[in-house]
């Protein structure tokens, strides 16, 4: 089992297309580990707590699966191993057995596969935290694929916990952006033909008609957009490789396609920018964020601009390397070619993550000023990025300006844990957190839990704005300082 890689994921707020699953974080600091058992106590432990707490049906059916079996003992050792809390043999195995008593009793349990799907559903529901989770191998080739940029379908999230067809975020190169739909926007029917659509007032109506059409074929749909003007345009599914970045300017509107993000127009400049700014959102830490930030930037070099403002709303996190590659802009007073961008504390050691280069000289001037737009959905690698641009001087909490809710909350998520992602032979792989990440300040600050508020001294801007509004008036605030 190796590791595959370390990312700072993201809370499950949004799901693409039709899904409505929500989830809500244990947020606990990472303990200390206890010390490791023999190998071979483990199996003997696993027999003997299996003996005990499973009937005699459940341990024989382990028993007569022994490469499922031998699987799920690598999957509780692992866990046990490298897991941010400890995970006693009596509680994995109760969460097994409780997981497939309840499936056999809904009648869900009818074959191997079944069984196997209820006692992995056990540990990833009762074993786990909400950002943890055993994949089977169809599961983690799709997340490596997804953390690739690569997309399939025609790209519209909702956001979780609502049944709504109100758009939360339009994918970057997909066909829904091609199209002309932005955040904001209400689907309101679908059909293979205008004259065939049919009024679509749910998730489930949506998904239903998406997975009958096939990859490839046109089919037209209707929605209602921000300003109530009804919209219709042919929308196919298709595979795409997401655009991450956007860059402003007060002439230029411009995303990055494909993997070799070359520039192209997408939405309308920002008039309420003066000559020496622009501004950059960055949607996730994911696929090519890395690249076409540095494409972003390069932009920002050849329209001579000197301050910036960064959009990371919405951002809920990535990948912890696309985030330190970024961050290499934004080490002004750091001395190091490559300066701590984050510091990992797994509670028996500690790693500093650096940043992939210190250039913030070859971009801005010492005068040049940078602000951060954030909100709740704020989180993860994007407090990271924060943090590290704190830490270095780039900004203070006034440079910051955070969207205020309709409670009168102000703050980003709050999400300081890492989760680190281990290949299992066969396929399959298991996702754990691992770490609690702290700012790379003189004295090390985590934000689990705790998230960027109001209170450090940040600015404000009122969530009953539109989401351009929004940026309109901090950027506005932005200039009064």
């Amino acid at each position: 089992m190796k590791k595959e890689d370390d990312f700072l994921e993201e809370p499950t707020k949004e799901q693409e297309n039709i899904s409505t699953e929500s989830t809500t974080a244990r947020e606990q600091p990472p303990r200390q580990k206890k010390r490791k058992k023999p190998k071979w106590l483990y199996i003997c432990l696993a027999i003997s707590i299996g003996a005990a707490c499973f009937c005699a049906g459940f341990f024989t059916h382990l028993l007569s699966l022994d490469k499922e079996f031998r699987e799920l003992i690598k999957v509780k050792k692992k866990i046990q191993k490298e897991y941010y809390q400890d995970v006693t043999d009596e509680a994995f195995y109760n969460a097994v057995f409780q997981s497939v008593t309840s499936a056999k009793e809904a009648g869900s349990c009818q074959s191997d596969a079944d069984f196997y799907k209820a006692v992995y559903k056990g540990i990833n529901d009762d074993v786990l935290d909400a950002y943890s989770a055993y994949m089977t191998e169809e599961e983690y080739d799709l997340m490596r694929a997804q953390a690739k940029g690569k997309q399939n379908g025609i790209g519209v999230y909702f956001l979780s916990g609502e049944q709504s067809l109100k758009i939360y975020r339009v994918a970057g190169n997909s066909a829904a952006e091609e199209a002309g739909l932005t955040r904001g926007d209400t689907i309101l029917a679908v059909g293979e033909s205008v004259d065939a659509m049919q009024s679509c007032d749910s998730r489930v109506a949506l998904s239903s008609f998406l997975d009958a059409m096939p990859n490839g074929r046109d089919f037209y749909m209707q929605w209602r957009t921000v300003n109530g003007e009804i919209k219709t345009a042919p929308l196919q599914k298709r595979a795409y490789i997401e655009n991450y970045v956007y860059y402003k300017s007060n002439d230029s509107s411009l995303g990055f396609n494909g993997e070799g993000n070359a520039e192209k127009e997408v939405g309308t400049p920002l008039s309420v920018l003066d000559e020496d700014t622009a501004y950059i959102q960055i949607v996730q830490f994911n696929g090519n964020a890395d690249a076409a930030f540095n494409s972003a930037m390069s932009v920002f070099r050849r329209e001579r601009k000197k301050d910036l403002v960064i959009d990371l709303r919405g951002n809920g996190g990535g990948y912890l390397d696309v985030m330190q590659e970024i961050a290499k802009y934004f080490c002004k007073t750091s001395g190091e070619n490559k300066p701590v961008a984050a510091i990992a504390d797994y509670g028996e050691k500690t790693r500093k993550f650096r940043a992939t280069d210190n250039v913030y000289y070859d971009y801005f001037l010492d005068d040049s000023r940078i602000m951060v737009l954030a909100d709740d959905n704020t989180a993860s690698a994007s407090e990271c990025l924060i943090g590290c641009m704190y830490a270095y001087e780039v900004i203070d909490y006034a440079d910051i300006c955070l969207v205020q809710t309709a409670d009168g909350v102000a703050k980003t998520y709050g999400k300081g844990i890492m989760q680190t992602t281990f290949n299992i032979l066969g396929g399959g792989a298991v996702k754990l957190t691992t770490a609690e990440i702290f700012w790379p300040t003189a004295t090390r600050y985590g934000i689990h839990g705790v998230g960027i508020t109001q209170a450090d001294g940040t600015q404000t801007v009122s969530s009953s704005l539109s989401y351009t509004a929004q940026i309109e008036e901090a950027i506005s605030l932005f200039y009064a300082e």
